[in-house]
């Protein structure tokens, strides 16, 4: 049993399924706003440790964005 616990392999659900012929998928769905909002803080406390211009409404966007691609491409 391989297991991939990570939501950037949602984004690729095509070429994860092409290199495992017969794998089974198990989605276990959480709330878009939890998601986005800790993923987008996460991000934002890392950047801004290396950037002055850490942006956390730019980064909101981007985490709504890869949020919907995830969820689009699960469906």
């Amino acid at each position: 049993i391989q297991l991939l616990k990570a939501p950037q392999f949602m984004q690729d659900l095509d070429a994860v399924a092409n290199a495992f012929p017969g794998a089974r998928f198990l989605f276990i769905q959480r709330s878009p706003v939890e998601i986005v909002s800790s993923s987008a803080s996460l991000v934002w406390n890392q950047r801004r440790l290396q950037s002055d211009k850490a942006d956390p409404r730019q980064i909101g966007r981007e985490w709504l964005e890869k949020t919907a691609i995830r969820e689009e491409s699960a469906r």
